[in-house]
């Protein structure tokens, strides 16, 4: 029997229909017998025992059943937690590897080099148009990544109690921490099929999601993303400080949306802006130069053009404005 090299992490919540479809992507890579799978019950009700006794022919696969629901960043979690090969994958149970060479390819990139601690592939986005997307060096999703995991054992990734925009917090701690010794590379291979689901998390309720959980899960996972980074790599503060003058202007860009099109969220995201500036910004704000934070802002700005554009009116206020709205009152201008 080959040894295990890669943990397969895949939270189920009501995948009844989708999960074979997903196990048949992990049946057909060539490099099978070295996967364990884990398939992560995230106590919806379901029971996957059928489905995975049926593929046990074919691949290493275990149902594990959290005690109480947590959303995918919990159920990766506990997968990831209860899991031991050197390298492990998330995978969604509505999605698909890119070809039977998927997991292999990852695998040959990641022992290329021994510094190299995450391998991103591209993945594919099926559009509800019926059109594919294509992503190709992504920082955010956890779709194409394969982990070593004794990287994420050294700094203490891992996922938040957030229900939204979690793999963004943990994709961005591990490039605070990363280094030319510890390399995050990109390869060209398409690694994964993001299927489209008219019923998702991320689409329910007319995208509802989109200006409610996400912008509060985006806040929420960078806070706890750039303090983590601040505790554990201290003579990285010159990289954590740009990417704490970059959220704040990501933050603004996402708060206008809001007022925009989901005004009955904007106070709680004002209120965990907020917060962001209390643990995250009032310190980075005493080290950077003005003219730095204008650079970064505009950039940020500049790159998020196309959702300013949608808006409904001009812009009501500047990001100088916004920031003294979520100033604490001692310390304002």
């Amino acid at each position: 029997m080959a040894q295990k090299k890669i943990d397969v992490i895949i939270p189920a919540y009501h995948a009844h229909s989708t999960l074979p479809r997903t196990l048949a992507s992990i049946a057909m890579q060539n490099n099978a017998d070295e996967l364990t799978v884990y398939v992560c019950n995230d106590a919806g009700g379901d029971n996957y025992t059928e489905i995975c006794d049926s593929f046990r022919a074919f691949i290493d696969i275990d149902e594990l059943t959290l005690p109480i629901n947590g959303g995918c960043g919990v159920a990766r979690q506990f997968g990831i937690d209860r899991s031991h090969a050197p390298y492990f994958i998330c995978q969604d149970a509505d999605d698909t590897f890119g070809s039977a060479f998927a997991l292999g390819n990852l695998l040959r990139a990641m022992e290329s080099d021994k510094n190299n601690v995450v391998i991103a592939g591209v993945f594919v986005e099926e559009t509800y148009e019926g059109k594919f997307v294509s992503h190709q060096n992504d920082t955010i999703f956890m779709h194409a990544k394969l982990y070593k995991r004794s990287f994420i054992d050294k700094y203490g990734i891992r996922f938040n109690e957030t229900r939204a925009n979690e793999d963004y917090g943990f994709n961005t701690l591990c490039r605070l921490v990363a280094s030319q010794d510890e390399k995050i590379v990109s390869t060209q291979d398409v690694t994964h099929f993001w299927h489209y689901k008219h019923d998702s998390i991320t689409r329910e309720k007319d995208h509802d999601y989109i200006h409610n959980k996400a912008v509060i899960g985006m806040i929420d996972n960078m806070t706890w993303a750039i303090k983590r980074a601040q505790a554990i790599a201290p003579k990285k503060e010159k990289v954590t400080d740009y990417w704490a003058v970059k959220t704040l202007a990501e933050i603004y860009c996402y708060y206008l949306h809001v007022l925009t099109f989901a005004p009955q969220y904007g106070a709680q995201s004002l209120e965990r802006a907020k917060r962001y500036y209390a643990e995250v910004y009032a310190d980075v704000a005493t080290r950077v130069k003005r003219e730095a934070e204008n650079r970064v802002w505009q950039d940020v700005i500049e790159t998020r053009a196309g959702m300013l554009k949608e808006l409904s009116a001009p812009v009501p206020f500047t990001i100088y404005e916004f920031i003294n709205q979520i100033k604490p009152e001692e310390v304002k201008a």
